[in-house]
């Protein structure tokens, strides 16, 4: 019990939620955890996966608990790839997120429902991938590109370019301002 409070406490800390894996491999707090993920930590290592139960896609974080240099476990996080996550990233990369789980479809987006099951159906069509493509989706053109998820799904990154490109004659105006303005001092 002191274990499990300490990693609730450590994980609380990392908005996660908390894995621990006991001695025979069993897991004490958190998602059942894959046997060959557990092996790895006794070998030493310390991995994050990406995977996906059910309608769900989260990453587990593992590392080693050792006693006298015994392996007796294994604690770690799982983070969720749900709506929060897609928030950050779309604030990281200044970019529409959708977070798409194999064959179960969009699982988190930042963008309204009807964009993100066009981005969805591209993306079943290979028109988007890891080369970013042009589309267009409900009258808009986006700029979309597709990063993989160890295999538990895909993330679809898209930013509009009609938006991006209405800044143009702003900055044009600005620019012959500026020339003016240089020209006449």
């Amino acid at each position: 019990s002191t274990a499990v409070a300490t990693v609730g406490a450590a994980s609380a800390a990392l908005a996660a939620a908390p894995v621990l894996i006991g001695p025979n491999g069993d897991s004490w707090t958190g998602p059942a955890v894959d046997s060959a993920l557990i092996a790895r930590t006794r070998a030493g290592q310390m991995p994050v996966v990406t995977h996906r139960t059910g309608r769900s896609i989260s990453n587990i974080a593992l590392a080693p608990v050792e006693r006298d240099g015994q392996w007796v476990g294994a604690a770690g996080v799982t983070v969720a790839f749900d709506e929060r996550l897609a928030g950050t990233l779309s604030g990281l990369t200044r970019a529409g997120v959708i977070l798409l789980g194999d064959s179960v479809g969009p699982v988190a987006s930042t963008l309204d429902s009807l964009t993100t099951a066009a981005l969805a159906t591209a993306l079943g069509r290979a028109a988007i991938d890891s080369v970013p493509r042009e589309l267009r989706a409900r009258d808009h053109r986006l700029l979309a590109v597709a990063a993989r998820l160890d295999g538990a799904g895909t993330a679809i990154f898209a930013r509009r370019l009609d938006e991006e490109m209405a800044v143009l004659p702003e900055l044009r105006r600005v620019a012959a301002a500026s020339a003016i303005a240089a020209l006449l001092i």
